[in-house]
């Protein structure tokens, strides 16, 4: 416990103003590939579903998933859903992330379970 609190001592003892620009200098580099390619690209290519590459999902690499390769859907909500009257700590958004192999009881709980999945609830319940 005494070596968690140091640890926490010595961070809000580290100078603000360096974190802030290492972090925002981090972010701006991740960000550079996506602001390239939505620069570049026309609008009927930015109009269809995202497929991003399996190999690099977590971070864009100026490229989606070529056809028939392993790739993994992007969805993205438009800001309707976003209720901005709520208090900043209260969650926004989620992940729903789920794979399977090409074993037949995989293929088999895949197919249950995307036949059986509530959308339309959890479409009500993001709607509100």
């Amino acid at each position: 416990m005494e070596e968690l609190e140091q640890q926490l001592k010595d961070y809000q003892n580290k100078k603000m103003p360096e974190n802030i620009a290492a972090t925002q200098k981090k972010y701006e580099e991740q960000l550079k590939p996506v602001k390239e390619y939505l620069d570049t690209a026309s609008a009927t290519t930015l109009a269809q579903q995202a497929i991003l590459d399996i190999k690099c999902f977590t971070t864009f690499k100026g490229y989606f998933a070529q056809p028939g390769t392993a790739g993994i859907k992007l969805i993205a909500f438009p800001a309707k859903y976003f209720n901005q009257q709520l208090p900043r700590y209260v969650p926004r958004f989620m992940i729903v992330y789920w794979r399977w192999g090409a074993h037949p009881a995989n293929l088999k709980f895949a197919s249950t379970f995307e036949d059986n999945f509530p959308v339309e609830k959890l479409q009500a319940l993001v709607d509100q």
